[in-house]
């Protein structure tokens, strides 16, 4: 799993920003409350989108890359 992080006011402020977007604003603050982090035992990375798209894309890579070696050294 890839899990984007962000606060509600980084994501309220990019939604805002993408006009016709399918969820109403109105909406943000519950799914805030709904959403749950992944746990520990669960495969997955968490990466903060409070960054450029260039390095929120070279941590994926660079983590999923590392996990793929790790999987094939077993």
């Amino acid at each position: 799993f890839l899990h984007l992080e962000g606060t509600l006011e980084t994501i309220g402020r990019r939604q805002a920003s993408r006009p016709g977007h399918f969820m109403p604003a109105a909406l943000l603050a519950s799914q805030f409350e709904t959403l749950e982090p992944l746990e520990p035992d669960e495969r997955g990375i968490a990466i903060d989108v409070d960054q450029s798209i260039d390095s929120i894309i070279e941590r994926y890579v660079h983590t999923t890359s590392s996990h793929t070696a790790e999987e094939e050294d077993r």
